[in-house]
């Protein structure tokens, strides 16, 4: 699995959270994007999985694990997260990610 969410804070409040898929309590915050490709540990990055579906996510991958919970895909466009393309060629982006590689540059 990846790395803990560095910020305990975000720890803490994702631990009382149900996770989408399952409804189980004692959430990990897991990354949408990945923290190594986005410098970034904030609540718009992050969704409430349990452990189980967290490790799922890391072996099947974000694109391929949205495709296969719907209620995953739901959370994601209410948190402003855009998504396009088809099946396997989804792609996933996020005002607040945009302008932070703004910045950067």
């Amino acid at each position: 699995m990846g790395k803990l969410t560095k910020d305990s804070r975000l720890r803490i409040k994702y631990a009382t959270k149900r996770c989408l898929v399952c409804g189980d309590r004692g959430c990990d915050p897991a990354h949408i994007k990945t923290f190594k490709s986005t410098g970034i540990d904030a609540d718009w990055l992050l969704m409430p999985l349990c452990r189980h579906h967290h490790s799922e996510q890391h072996q099947i991958g974000i694109k391929t694990f949205i495709n296969k919970y719907y209620a995953v895909e739901k959370y994601l466009l209410k948190m402003g997260w855009e998504i396009s393309g088809i099946e396997g060629s989804l792609e996933l982006s996020h005002p607040k990610l945009r302008e932070a590689r703004n910045a950067i540059q």
